[in-house]
């Protein structure tokens, strides 16, 4: 599964920090990062609007993604407790 983040420097900056703690927490996502010119090509945007919207690699289950997400946070607060 992708999350895509687009922008400058900054959101570069973001999407490292996400990658990171996506990988951290073992997830099964992948942060995809584009400047702002490719998110002015059309193809470009309608390529990932696809993948997200499961054209082109099979459906998101965003139930899953919370339930992840939701494991993960869970998972360190008991650790941390």
């Amino acid at each position: 599964m992708s999350i895509v983040c687009g922008g400058g420097l900054t959101s570069s900056m973001i999407a490292q920090r996400m990658q990171k703690f996506i990988d951290e927490s073992e997830l099964p996502y992948y942060v995809m990062y584009s400047g702002i010119p490719a998110l002015e090509d059309t193809d470009f945007l309608n390529l990932y609007a696809d993948k997200i919207e499961g054209k082109v690699f099979g459906t998101m289950d965003y139930k899953k993604v919370v339930s992840d997400a939701l494991t993960c946070i869970r998972s360190r607060e008991v650790s941390e407790t």
